[in-house]
């Protein structure tokens, strides 16, 4: 299964890393179903959960699968590299990454200009056009251009583990004082 991962910058749709997770898939017994469509919902509603449950064992309907991981390739930027079903099973979300996301989107939404200065000031040279592409609680990573466009990775001191650390890290490069 190959999943991308899209971020929309000024309306415009660009791949921010592939995934591809090889194993082997089978469909979620009848009986944990209905478990499955609602641990899902919770996360992306969609009508085919219902249908998957209401429609259960018809060939027309939607299925849901479970998939046992037998490695994941993934390339994100210029990283890239193979998790072992092990390093994938054991590795969890970051903890702040929905935080991350709302105030990644707030900053390209409402702070684009003082996000330019800022990673201008900490490159020493004019960041145009400038958009926050990562953001976690190890630190942040900038898209700088259009045509050719780089990723630039501004790492914190030590890792924010509140959301008040992640926004004071994300000071340091939105402050041009």
């Amino acid at each position: 299964m190959s999943l991308t991962s899209m971020r929309v910058l000024g309306g415009v749709e660009h791949p921010r890393g592939i995934v591809e997770v090889q194993g082997w898939a089978e469909a979620v017994p009848e009986d944990e179903v209905r478990a499955a469509a609602v641990a899902i919902a919770e996360h992306v509603a969609d009508e085919a959960l219902f249908e998957a449950i209401e429609g259960y064992g018809s060939p027309d309907a939607p299925r849901l699968l479970h998939l046992d991981v037998g490695q994941v390739v993934y390339l994100t930027g210029e990283d890239s590299g193979v998790l072992d079903a092990d390093e994938y099973m054991d590795a969890s979300p970051d903890p702040l990454a929905e935080v991350a996301e709302r105030v990644l989107a707030h900053v390209n939404g409402a702070h684009r200009a003082q996000l330019a200065s800022g990673v201008g000031r900490l490159l020493g040279l004019p960041a145009e056009p400038v958009w926050l592409w990562e953001l976690d609680r190890y630190g942040a990573t900038v898209r700088i251009g259009e045509d050719d466009p780089a990723l630039v990775r501004f790492p914190w001191p030590e890792p924010a583990g509140t959301v008040v650390g992640l926004e004071e890290s994300l000071r340091a490069i939105l402050c041009t004082c």
